[in-house]
């Protein structure tokens, strides 16, 4: 809870003494100019990077840059009332690298395997939880890669739902129940990765579901038909099981699929015109109102709940 007082104000009117007004001054936050300096460093170190990656336009220079300003954060580490800055440093180094590696593995299934790994042990290191997701995210693209013979889409990492959906639903389950032998960062960190999962999952599901899939390393075939199925039963169980045990985070999310579930099929089989989009936005607000009060029957701890 936060509590806003004139201290100044309080110590003229003699109702706080001398010692508790500096006291009271110890504990209070950095002043805003001074967080506002700390963002200038921060931001203007990244100008300088990015600077510096693109005038020679190399991947050993954004390699190299980044491990520089990894070496930065760990000088910084120590130092008080720098988080910002050693944020913002660490999170560019870790991309600079990545990005680096990326780069002379020529977008390569190996490239993408290593900065998977760097990324994670970067945030178990650092216990960053943007790191551990920026790895979950990495691990999408590992099936496919990036080559300069494959043509760029949004859904590229998703080309292989099949295998996406599979890799992914394997972190599920061990970041779930690591997430019950850990304690502290360690255990956040875990439950961070598997929620990523879970909506890398869900992502899979919508493009098999548009689509199709038909898995490269995986010998299956299913139609897009028959991905909606399974999709929807998958939700409805995961939904069932979320309820009894009391997930309200997974709930959201399994409540937001279902909505882009019936969108995507509604549109798909019906089209897009006025006689089909009204119809949709009733029934997407019925079935929301339902979900709504079926949460408060339930009287879910939002707060207090992490999956």
């Amino acid at each position: 809870m936060k509590v806003t007082l004139n201290i100044s104000k309080l110590l003229e009117q003699g109702k706080i003494t001398k010692d508790e007004y500096l006291r009271l001054n110890s504990l209070a936050d950095p002043p805003t100019t001074f967080i506002n300096t700390k963002l200038l460093v921060g931001l203007s170190i990244l100008a300088i990077s990015i600077s510096g990656v693109f005038l020679p336009r190399s991947p050993e220079a954004t390699l190299l840059t980044g491990i520089g300003l990894r070496l930065f954060t760990i000088f910084i580490s120590k130092l008080p009332n720098w988080q910002i800055l050693k944020t913002i440093s660490s999170l560019a180094g870790a991309l600079f690298m990545g990005a680096g590696i990326i780069w002379m593995g020529e977008g390569s299934h190996v490239a993408f395997l290593l900065v998977t790994f760097l990324f994670a042990l970067l945030g178990l290191y650092s216990k960053d939880k943007l790191l551990i997701i920026l790895s979950v995210l990495s691990l999408t693209f590992i099936p496919t890669g990036i080559t300069a013979e494959s043509s760029w889409d949004y859904f590229m990492p998703f080309r292989d739902p099949i295998l996406t959906i599979s890799i992914h639903t394997i972190l599920i389950i061990v970041g779930y129940q690591l997430s019950f032998n850990l304690r502290n960062h360690a255990e956040q960190l875990a439950i961070v990765a598997a929620r990523t999962a879970v909506i890398v999952v869900n992502l899979g599901f919508w493009v098999g579901a548009i689509w199709g899939s038909s898995s490269g390393l995986i010998p299956l075939n299913i139609s897009a038909g028959w991905f909606s199925i399974i999709w929807i039963l998958t939700l409805v169980y995961a939904a069932l099981w979320a309820s009894r045990a009391k997930r309200p985070w997974l709930q959201n999310v399994l409540s937001l699929s279902v909505g882009i579930h019936l969108y995507t099929q509604w549109f798909t089989n019906f089209g897009v015109s006025l006689f089909t989009l009204l119809p949709a936005v009733i029934l997407a607000t019925v079935i929301a109102f339902l979900i709504w009060k079926y949460l408060q029957f339930q009287k879910l701890d939002i707060i207090n709940k992490w999956f």
